[in-house]
């Protein structure tokens, strides 16, 4: 610890130490006499007076410092965590690199917060190397573990926006869960499989299997098309469509809507809306998963 310079006291000038604001009365060689504003003197040691006055002009400096930082650490903090303000064209990739909404902080929070009112305490996860975040009642996903759990999600690839419910399949019919088994049943049911045809009718929703990227439930009046690629077959069946994802352990049901990439940048922030929106129609449909809602 260095001094800036060399502290000279002045007879009738005041300084300060730990014990408060004093003047300097007379100074004899070395030594000087003070007096504190309480009145209370002593004769002092001038070289130590002025190695505190040293050291407390050093920790003030320090604690300029401290502050400056701490300062700069806020205005980067509060930078990092301002709230969504819609997709990026740059955001619509295959890898997480170089994105930002995929924080708590960003898309994860509002959404988050609209679920909330469904009394559930959802929570967002951001899907590591992945642009993708999915959203999970925090006591299930404990409970079940992420990868069992359904949950809704949000996915980008290079030219489009996907959310919805994804009901995910484990592999091996010894080890599954309740929420496909569960979901399952529930689906088998004629009623179950005409209201989610109709809820997707309204909603420009399909059903997509993540092993079978290229194939797509989608609905018509009174039924379902399949499609694959540019191949179209009339009538199918949804519950033979679940059915036929591979229990591979990475495969799910998924219930979604698909945007085109410069449609969701369009939206800006109302995009949250869109997203919340959805997931609330859905949660029928997530309840029926994790609680068995309908299932007899």
């Amino acid at each position: 610890m260095e001094p800036d310079n060399e502290i000279e006291f002045r007879v009738d000038e005041q300084y300060e130490n730990e014990k408060g604001l004093f003047t300097v009365i007379a100074i004899h060689r070395d030594e000087m006499v003070i007096r504190w504003e309480n009145g209370e003197e002593i004769q002092t040691d001038i070289e130590l007076q002025r190695n505190i006055q040293t050291r407390r002009r050093w920790e003030k400096a320090r604690r300029a410092e401290k502050t400056k930082a701490s300062q700069k650490g806020s205005a980067k903090s509060n930078q990092d965590a301002q709230a969504f303000d819609g997709f990026q064209a740059s955001d619509f990739k295959s890898t997480a690199a170089g994105t930002k909404w995929r924080g708590r902080n960003q898309l994860g929070r509002p959404v988050a917060r609209k679920l909330a009112a469904e009394g559930l305490g959802f929570n967002s996860w951001a899907i590591s190397n992945k642009s993708e975040v999915h959203w999970l009642d925090r006591e299930r996903r404990q409970l079940m573990g992420a990868d069992a759990s359904a949950r809704f999600f949000v996915r980008l690839d290079k030219k489009e926006l996907m959310y919805g419910l994804c009901v995910p399949r484990p592999k091996g019919p010894a080890v599954a869960p309740p929420d496909w088994e569960v979901f399952s049943k529930w689906f088998a049911r004629d009623e179950n499989q005409r209201r989610v045809q109709i809820l997707a009718a309204e909603n420009e929703l399909a059903i997509y299997d993540q092993a079978r990227p290229a194939l797509a439930l989608v609905p018509f009046e009174g039924g379902w098309h399949l499609h694959e690629g540019n191949l179209q077959q009339i009538d199918q069946k949804a519950a033979a469509f679940m059915a036929g994802v591979p229990d591979t352990g990475t495969a799910s049901l998924e219930v979604a809507r698909k945007v085109e990439k410069s449609a969701a940048v369009a939206r800006g922030k109302d995009i949250v809306e869109d997203i919340s929106a959805l997931f609330l129609l859905l949660m029928p449909l997530y309840r029926a998963a994790t609680m068995g809602y309908g299932v007899v």
